[in-house]
């Protein structure tokens, strides 16, 4: 989260403890807590792809972390681009290259289960975490990701004159007796994941 972003949640809180020790109206206070909630959710969410911010989705991915190590089960981390997305911006315009970006991210966001997080890590990558999911659950996430993908390809086509809007995609998958702690054991798996998608990529 960038420091302004940080600083405002910190004020709204701030402001939300002070009127919960000068209240003793419970609705006034139920209504401030909506607001707050909304606020918070606004902080928390990506404008372009509707997905967790960076900040969010590590604190989120640490806690998936910590418990597979406690529970010694496995933990899997994909990492998703978009194929020559710097050539869509200059091509047809940062418009068109929002468009494609949201599009995956409500794609990627309507196919995750309730208990995985999906966040933007930066620019047009996007980090799906997978908890109790295996090597082989990692691989059929991604074709599932990647075939709505190219199916929403088509529209972009139609709207931009795209040609083409595929996905590169790289997974890692840790058992969580592997890891010697959370911290060490979501970079390693953020960056062979990242490693893995850009071999994709490459290839």
């Amino acid at each position: 989260m960038n420091p302004e972003r940080k600083i405002k949640k910190d004020k709204q809180i701030q402001g939300l403890r002070g009127l919960a020790r000068r209240s003793t109206d419970t609705q006034e206070l139920m209504s401030e807590l909506m607001r707050l909630r909304r606020a918070y959710g606004r902080l928390s969410r990506d404008s372009v792809t509707g997905l967790y911010v960076r900040s969010e989705g590590e604190e989120a991915l640490k806690r998936l972390v910590k418990n597979a190590r406690t529970k010694g089960t496995d933990i899997s981390v994909v990492f998703f681009d978009l194929v020559k997305f710097k050539e869509l911006n200059d091509r047809f315009g940062h418009d068109a290259g929002d468009e494609a970006l949201g599009k995956v991210g409500v794609l990627i966001g309507s196919l995750i289960r309730d208990t995985d997080i999906a966040y933007r890590f930066g620019g047009d990558e996007i980090v799906v975490a997978l908890p109790n999911a295996s090597k082989d659950d990692a691989a059929a996430f991604i074709q599932r990701v990647s075939g709505a993908v190219e199916t929403k390809g088509d529209e972009l086509r139609e709207s931009y004159g795209i040609p083409e809007l595929r996905i590169s995609a790289g997974s890692k998958t840790m058992n969580g007796r592997e890891m010697a702690d959370a911290g060490q054991g979501m970079r390693q798996l953020l960056r062979e994941a990242d490693r893995s998608m850009y071999a994709d990529k490459n290839g």
